[in-house]
């Protein structure tokens, strides 16, 4: 099932990203394995493809990627993304913060965006519109996925017996 799938995700990004020393550890498989997860990644076949192609050609590529990775997992709410190496955008750096952390992190990537723009109660200013994501204002759209965590938690509770995170925020966009 879709929420099966969802756990897996999920699981499997907590477990490799857990801290520092799991990311070291991580292989060029798993980083592949990790990054063919990550929806924003594969919804541009070129970028997932070069990416792999790096992964297997270049330890200084594999090693940003691993630095990366380090820097995501200790930023704060608040914070800014760390800047990602190439083909590696503010888009899969949130979808990867919400995967290892959904209770504290969302996704913002374009079906999200079309899924706020889809609830028309939320007037997004040009500052938050898809082609402007980038690792400088993720924090701005906090107030908004906060408020859909708000909205959104009874029906969790009550269907999936826990309160809402970013994760299923993000499904909630998504379909």
């Amino acid at each position: 099932s879709e929420l099966e799938k969802r756990r897996k995700k999920l699981l499997m990004v907590q477990k490799f990203l857990k801290d520092e020393e799991s990311i070291d550890k991580l292989s060029s498989e798993d980083l592949k394995e990790i990054l063919k997860i990550v929806d924003t990644l594969n919804a541009v076949d070129v970028n997932f493809s070069r990416v792999v192609s790096k992964i297997e050609k270049d330890e200084n590529y594999k090693s940003q990627i691993k630095n990366w990775l380090k820097d995501l997992i200790k930023i704060q709410e608040q914070d800014q993304l760390p800047k990602g190496p190439e083909n590696l955008t503010a888009k899969t750096a949130s979808e990867l913060l919400t995967l290892r952390y959904p209770e504290k992190f969302y996704i913002v990537n374009g079906a999200s965006i079309k899924g706020l723009n889809e609830l028309r109660s939320v007037n997004l200013s040009d500052e938050l519109k898809d082609s402007h994501i980038n690792e400088r204002n993720y924090p701005k759209f906090r107030p908004l996925f906060e408020y859909l965590k708000d909205k959104i938690n009874k029906v969790i509770e009550e269907k999936l017996g826990k309160r809402a995170d970013y994760y299923d925020v993000d499904h909630f966009l998504y379909f």
